[in-house]
């Protein structure tokens, strides 16, 4: 009788500290889909990360310009015009730079137009208020080309990119005040464990 209690006692107590291993292996190798979907950063990461083309950028006075190295860079592809919706991200843009306060430093913000001409009247129109941005063009296929690279389904996403070049993480917009919002609050979360590396 007494064996018989200590051998219930032993299953017990095994069963109690085996069971959540075992249950976690059974559910790791063969029901995966129960996994917890959880993630801690805001964006769509691209893993692996992408390091970018040789891209023939160029600035508004036509000249050559390598943009990626060295600072985390937050790239909007813009269109051809700048209207209200381009306008409304590149303020947001400059709105989520301004909120990182000391680590702005590090971050560099990048306006891509198709070419040169575009990019010269989005300057003209835009950099009175975002003094921080660097203003590129596409030459040659290279406004063509990013499109490509950046794989464009959301026309106003943002695009983050690491010191050394690659292609780390997509914003795309949410819809709507709160998604306005939403996205704020991630971007800056995101931004500052970034940028304190």
């Amino acid at each position: 009788m007494r064996a018989m209690r200590k051998r219930t006692q032993f299953w017990i107590a095994a069963a109690i500290f085996l069971g959540p291993f075992i249950a976690a292996v059974v559910i790791y190798r063969w029901f995966p889909q129960w996994l917890p979907e959880g993630r801690t950063n805001y964006g769509r990461m691209i893993d692996p990360p992408r390091p970018l083309p040789n891209l023939t950028l160029a600035n508004p006075q036509g000249e050559p310009v390598d943009p990626w190295k060295g600072h985390w860079t937050l790239v909007y592809v813009a269109p051809a015009v700048c209207e209200d919706a381009c306008r409304e991200r590149t303020h947001f843009g400059r709105q989520l730079w301004l909120a990182m306060n000391e680590k702005r430093v590090k971050l560099k913000r990048v306006y891509i137009a198709p070419d040169v001409d575009s990019i010269v009247q989005a300057r003209d129109a835009l950099a009175a208020d975002n003094p921080d941005a660097v203003w590129l063009g596409g030459t040659g296929t290279a406004g063509y080309d990013v499109r490509l690279f950046f794989e464009i389904a959301d026309p106003e996403a943002l695009y983050l990119v690491d010191p050394f070049g690659n292609w780390l993480m997509t914003y795309p917009q949410s819809p709507g005040p709160e998604g306005l919002q939403r996205d704020f609050k991630g971007m800056q979360k995101d931004l500052n464990k970034l940028l304190k590396l």
